[in-house]
């Protein structure tokens, strides 16, 4: 089994630069017929998810590719029941991947409130709470 990084999905996802795009591919279908165990950790699918939502990548599409990423046979996903949940929080909610992994973490300590000084849609997820 190896790792990949966000820089190798991202040059699948892009085609760019495309001699490199090819040679992902190829790596990404080995995952498929389960020739190749790739490990994607969770951290990649939180920067790919941001890189993602910078360029104006519906969240729908987001979901999608994630997704066909977990469908693929030789694919194992990093601090997996945690990805889960925040899969969950992010595909049932308007909030941003980077919110969703905070509301997950919290959730799945089983807490609900939240100290901050942020005013933003955690709000409809969490109770918010100001330092005294």
């Amino acid at each position: 089994m190896k790792a990949v990084d966000e820089t190798v999905l991202m040059t699948f996802l892009t085609n760019n630069p495309p001699q490199e795009a090819v040679k992902c591919e190829r790596l990404f279908a080995r995952a498929a017929r389960k020739e190749e165990q790739i490990f994607l950790p969770f951290v990649v699918l939180w920067k790919l998810a941001g890189v993602l939502e910078e360029r104006v990548a519906k969240k729908d599409e987001i979901i999608a590719l994630f997704r066909d990423l977990f469908a693929l046979k030789g694919v194992t996903v990093g601090s997996a029941k945690f990805t889960k949940q925040v899969f969950s929080v992010y595909e049932s909610t308007d909030l941003a991947f980077s919110e969703s992994v905070l509301v997950g973490a919290i959730q799945e300590k089983g807490l609900t409130q939240l100290y901050t000084y942020s005013d933003n849609s955690l709000n409809d997820h969490l109770k918010i709470i100001k330092p005294e």
